[in-house]
């Protein structure tokens, strides 16, 4: 069992003492937009959000804004991050809140919350001054933040649309929790796509703050295994899996809808791992037609099915 309190503790210091380390100026890799003080910002603002939500129970508070000085930032910055700490550091961890995801909110979840929120965002500081090899999470807090990620921010960004779900199913495999971890699935599709590394790479994968050289991942094996698992599911499936296209517009309108559905989605499947090849040699060839004759293989709707 995680104390909290005393992690949130520790990496609030953490992130007031780098402050006085790095460049504030300095572009962040993972969010090119912002420098490092932007990022402190966010952070500071964070706080406020999350202390308003356990005292108040709304998502409405307003943050103060930092300072225009920079000299100012790094105390501006620890008065937030105190200021929270103190506040769920003296409240029932079992006390209402409001909170995003699913369940009832507690004080105890913005814990925490805000401990993997300022555990990525140290690893983006470390990142921005050429030092992101010290960012060296323990692997049983690591792995909490992949799990973190599967029960709250997958949900959340599909949820408002910010991302598609999955079309199949992440298998993420710790190779370095103490005594084992049980095996992380995000999404509820097929196919299972696997992925073993320590908690720490696994974790960095899934915020985007790193890339994976698994020969699974690369666009000629995804695209391979599209193809044979589409044509296999389809041959195990003969009498129930085709619908071919004057088949399809006798069905009635909301059968029809929701097969012309799922051709949008497995349309949907195939061109992103086209487009993820587009600049794999792999995938390179003068075949101009190679790419509709692979979209007319997944049955897609629209113009390119006219043309199959």
């Amino acid at each position: 069992m995680h104390d909290w309190n005393a992690l949130l503790t520790a990496a609030t210091g953490r992130v007031a003492r780098l402050i006085d380390e790095v460049d504030l100026t300095a572009s962040v890799p993972a969010c090119p937009e912002w420098c490092v003080a932007d990022l402190v910002e966010h952070l500071g603002s964070v706080h406020q959000w999350a202390r308003h939500a356990v005292l108040e129970g709304t998502p409405e508070g307003r943050p103060e804004d930092a300072p225009a000085d920079l000299s100012e930032l790094a105390a501006w910055y620890a008065g937030h991050a105190g200021d929270l700490v103190e506040t769920l550091a003296t409240t029932d961890p079992a006390a209402p809140a409001w909170t995003f995801g699913r369940g009832v909110g507690t004080a105890g979840w913005w814990a925490r919350r805000q401990t993997h929120e300022v555990s990525i965002h140290t690893y983006d500081l470390l990142s921005a001054a050429g030092r992101e090899e010290e960012w060296q999470p323990d692997p049983v807090l690591a792995w909490d933040g992949v799990r973190e990620v599967q029960d709250t921010f997958y949900l959340r960004q599909v949820k408002m649309a910010r991302t598609e779900p999955l079309a199949g199913t992440l298998v993420l495999e710790a190779t370095d929790v103490p005594g084992g971890a049980d095996p992380v699935r995000i999404g509820d599709g097929e196919p299972h796509v696997h992925l073993r590394g320590t908690a720490r790479e696994l974790l960095l994968l899934l915020w985007h703050r790193a890339t994976t050289d698994d020969p699974a991942a690369a666009p000629p094996e995804r695209l391979r295994r599209f193809v044979h698992d589409f044509s296999a599911w389809h041959a195990s499936h003969s009498r129930v899996g085709r619908i071919v296209q004057y088949e399809f517009d006798a069905l009635p309108p909301e059968h029809r809808s929701e097969v012309a559905a799922l051709r949008r989605a497995i349309e949907r499947v195939m061109q992103r791992v086209l487009e993820g090849g587009v600049t794999h040699p792999a995938l390179e060839g003068p075949q101009p037609g190679r790419g509709q004759a692979l979209l007319c293989q997944a049955i897609p709707s629209g113009d390119v099915t006219q043309q199959c």
